[in-house]
């Protein structure tokens, strides 16, 4: 039996999952590609598939895995992306087939996949250099402020909209503040006295020669006073009323000066010129740059669901990048569709390509940072009010350059020769302390080099690899029971548009790839009919996502071995995105064997709050069904019962998992057992099926087992305060979906937590902000003053204020006492506390309370 129906080494895997996703491997950034999985996941998850022994034991080897007639194995991803299975299990021996409709995943596949000359690369590079070095960083000459030549780092620009009532300009400067790095300074540019300003943190935020005040009041996130006749106005609303972007006023300058170093400086008279010039000499040549280096393509606003409505005033993709942008990148486009050989020529599309998200007007500063920040942090287009411009061709410092995104390139063709595995090593340090220590572990054995096959005739003779760029819903090409495993990671139901993001480096892919791949990238934009998500602005619902999605698990029911399995990992915060992925698997003849909880992508990836876990589910065909019909009271005893295993197992593991992220694993399994008596379960007279009324019902067994299990191990106080301690005293905030479960299940009312002042609503759609203790003193005062009972979280909270403040700690016990409240319950309460959450000032409090003389009880005709 493969290891994976048994168990999988959750642990192990997330610690180098947390590591690895946190500085990725180089061949993993050779191209932005949305919700990436680390590759860690999905190499345990091939080793244990095809292993009837823990993965960990293989994971750093040197594998070459064998089928059970001692050939490699041949596996399928229907969902590649940006190919994260096709890689890893090249890397261990296997013959990998990848589909994806997207062309963008199609072709950073295939260049992650193909090794290239490195040797050609930087020859042709040094080419590139001399063509267009001086002539790219001509357009961004400055001077220091001791009049040296220097290079542009970055540019600060301010958009301005006219005000709806005088028609004047508005400069939508929020702030002056250009940095703010942590340990320094605080740099202001003072647009009044013209000059640059270092201020320390704390310090009055006020230009120290003018008196100009450094944060705007009349430019608020989405609110304008007009500083010409005093309108107030709406942002959005004037942005737009123009139907044409926001003009753009440069603000500031941050350069590199080869003997001064970096600084910041105000635009010149100079500066302003040279960029007037090169706005002209990009106007004499748009006309015959358009739809040859430079994208003519119209943005379809009208159907997408990633847009921001400030965002659907700049209607063409060109119109992204302002005029310096679309010069430099046009010489730049142009040299290297000059590149005969069309390996070489793709590697350095790729990494143009991916240079173009940090070098358009969407981008913007991060000030304690000091560096720029891409267009597609998030999952969607939205124009800032204050864009950065990055220096394209780039100097000796500054981030997401043109010869940035080479190096990282060349790094990504290190590791396909040389890749790594991440491991961790536990050292004991000074005075004995155990420490856990990265490291990494070179193999050479295991190169990528992967050989394209155009059909699956030649994968199964001399090739290894065999990509497609099409719907999953038709994989004729396969043969029937041909694939050993299905490995893959489906959409993401309505949280990722991938077309519609990939639109932005599809646009500029196109010019250069349409005549050597037609079929591939021939249109116009990526978007397609048969691409499986739901978006009700173009008609697909969640019937068209059940019945695509099920069209391609029938195609993997069909290519796959009878003794095969599929398993795919997902996540969603929504019941009926679980619904219509588990009604599309089930009807196509699969059953889930085993699901496991493994951290999700990154800090930065698609989380909702509270969520780090997805789940992986391992997945067999069903090839016999069972014919006798099981009521509904019998499958309930069943499911209560597995999910009381899975939870109390859980709970043991992971004594300080969130609520959420149990929720999702214990899931997993009342999907595990549901899919098992598929089909046969009868509620009421009628079939049981899968629905997102079922899957409610599902949930609610689950959330009812879960909280019945958290609370039995909170020391024996109000309900209320068991609730906080287990769920909400780590975090900052929390959706309205757990607080609703918690009410109809946790016996209280629906609106307890925001009566008691214990959360507060936040200006984000769906989520609640968690109340800090100092903001609930006067709350629980008034309960005190007024001899009402005050609840242990209470009481935990005035001890926190009176600690926080160094406060008369006894005097504050002596007054919760008063109340009625025990002290032994409340220490029990506070030690729970510091377990849950190893907060500092919550430890100050247990020990501090651990001092406090009993005497306090006695003064009040108490016992301990």
């Amino acid at each position: 039996m493969p290891y994976i129906e048994r168990d999988f080494p959750i642990e192990p895997i997330d610690e180098i999952a947390w590591s690895e996703s946190n500085a990725r491997k180089p061949i993993y950034e050779m191209h932005k590609w949305f919700a990436r999985r680390v590759g860690s996941t999905f190499r345990a998850l091939i080793l244990g598939t095809f292993l009837d022994d823990d993965p960990m034991k293989y994971y750093y080897r040197k594998n070459e895995l064998k089928n059970g007639e001692g050939k490699p194995p041949i596996v399928l991803d229907p969902f590649m992306g940006g190919g994260t299975t096709i890689i890893e299990g090249h890397r261990l021996g296997c013959k990998m087939i990848g589909v994806d409709i997207n062309p963008l995943a199609w072709f950073i596949t295939k260049k992650e996949i193909e090794q290239v000359d490195k040797k050609k690369v930087e020859e042709e590079f040094k080419s590139i250099e001399m063509a267009l070095k001086d002539k790219i960083l001509s357009y961004y000459k400055t001077k220091c402020d001791n009049g040296h030549d220097a290079d542009i780092m970055y540019v600060f620009w301010i958009r301005k909209i006219k005000c709806e009532n005088c028609k004047k300009e508005v400069p939508l400067l929020r702030s002056s503040l250009l940095s703010n790095p942590k340990g320094k300074d605080n740099v202001y540019a003072c647009v009044k006295c013209k000059s640059i300003v270092k201020i320390k943190p704390g310090d009055s935020q006020k230009c120290p020669y003018c008196g100009e005040d450094f944060e705007n009041p009349y430019v608020t996130d989405k609110k304008y006073t007009c500083p010409h006749c005093g309108y107030p106005g709406d942002i959005t609303t004037a942005w737009l009323s123009e139907d044409t972007p926001p003009q753009e006023e440069m603000f500031a300058i941050e350069y590199y000066c080869e003997v001064c170093g970096r600084n910041y400086k105000l635009p010149d008279k100079k500066d302003i010129e040279r960029f007037e010039r090169i706005k002209d000499e990009y106007n004499q040549k748009k006309d015959e740059l358009l739809g040859i280096l430079i994208p003519d393509q119209k943005v379809p606003w009208e159907v997408m669901a990633t847009k921001r409505p400030r965002s659907t005033v700049y209607k063409y993709f060109h119109q992204f990048f302002n005029e310096r942008q679309l010069l430099s990148l046009s010489l730049l486009f142009e040299e290297i569709l000059k590149i005969k050989e069309k390996s070489i020529r793709e590697f350095f599309l790729i990494v143009f390509s991916d240079c173009l998200n940090a070098n358009n007007m969407f981008c913007i500063y991060n000030t304690q940072g000091e560096k720029l920040e891409p267009l597609f942090g998030g999952h969607y287009y939205s124009p800032p009010k204050m864009p950065v411009e990055n220096n394209v061709w780039g100097t000796k410092i500054g981030r997401g350059t043109f010869i940035k995104y080479y190096k990282k390139g060349l790094e990504a063709l290190d590791y396909q020769k040389k890749p790594f595995l991440i491991k961790f090593q536990t050292k004991t340090g000074k005075y004995g302390k155990e420490r856990r220590e990265r490291t990494t572990i070179i193999n050479n054995n295991e190169m990528i080099n992967g050989v394209l096959a155009n059909d699956f005739s030649e994968l199964i003779k001399n090739k290894n690899v065999l990509l497609k760029s099409e719907t999953s819903e038709d994989m004729s090409f396969i043969p029937d029971n041909s694939v050993d495993a299905i490995i893959s990671d489906p959409p993401y139901y309505d949280n990722i548009m991938y077309s519609e993001l990939s639109d932005f480096f599809y646009s500029w892919l196109h010019l250069a790839l349409k005549d050597d791949y037609p079929d591939v990238f021939g249109k116009k934009l990526s978007r397609n009919d048969r691409e499986i998500l739901v978006n009700r602005k173009i008609g697909k619902d969640d019937n068209f996502f059940i019945e695509t999605l099920g069209r391609v698990f029938r195609e993997c029911y069909r290519v796959l071995k009878d003794n095969g399995i599929m398993a795919f990992v997902f996540q969603h915060k929504r019941t009926e995105a679980w619904a219509a992925v588990l009604k599309a698997l089930l009807k196509s003849g699969f059953y889930v064997v085993a699901v496991y909880p493994t951290h999700g992508e990154t800090p930065s990836g698609v989380r909702a709050y509270g969520i780090n876990y997805n789940s992986i589910l391992v997945c067999r065909k069903l090839l016999e069904r069972k014919q006798q019909q099981i009521p509904w009271m019998i499958f309930e005893s069943e499911l209560r019962s597995h999910v009381d295993m899975s939870i109390e197992e859980i709970l043991d593991k992971h004594p300080d998992l969130e609520v959420e992220d149990a929720f999702i694993i214990a899931m997993g399994k009342a999907l595990q057992v549901y899919s098992q008596n598929y089909g046969n379960i009868v509620k009421d007279g009628e079939m049981f099926d899968v629905s997102e009324v079922s899957m409610e019902i599902m949930g609610d067994i689950v959330f009812d087992s879960l909280l019945r299990r958290v609370l039995e191990r909170v020391p024996d106080v109000d309900r209320i305060s068991k609730i906080y301690a287990s769920v909400f005293a780590k975090k900052e905030k929390i959706t309205n979906d757990t607080i609703n479960k918690l009410t109809r299940h946790g016996g209280i009312e629906t609106d307890a937590f925001e009566e008691k002042k214990l959360v507060k609503k936040n200006k984000k759609k769906g989520i609640m902000t968690i109340t800090p203790p100092k903001e609930r003193k006067d709350f629980i005062a008034k309960k005190i003053e007024k001899g009402l009972p005050i609840t242990y979280i209470d009481a935990a909270h005035l001890l926190w204020i009176e600690r926080e403040k160094n406060g008369n700690f006894r005097n504050t016990l002596e007054m919760i006492l008063r109340t009625g409240l025990e002290k032994e319950r409340l220490e029990q309460y506070i030690r729970f506390m510091v377990e849950r959450t190893n907060d500092e000032t919550w430890k100050k409090i247990e020990y501090t309370f651990k001092s406090a003389p009993d005497k306090t009880l006695e003064d009040f005709g108490m016992e301990g």
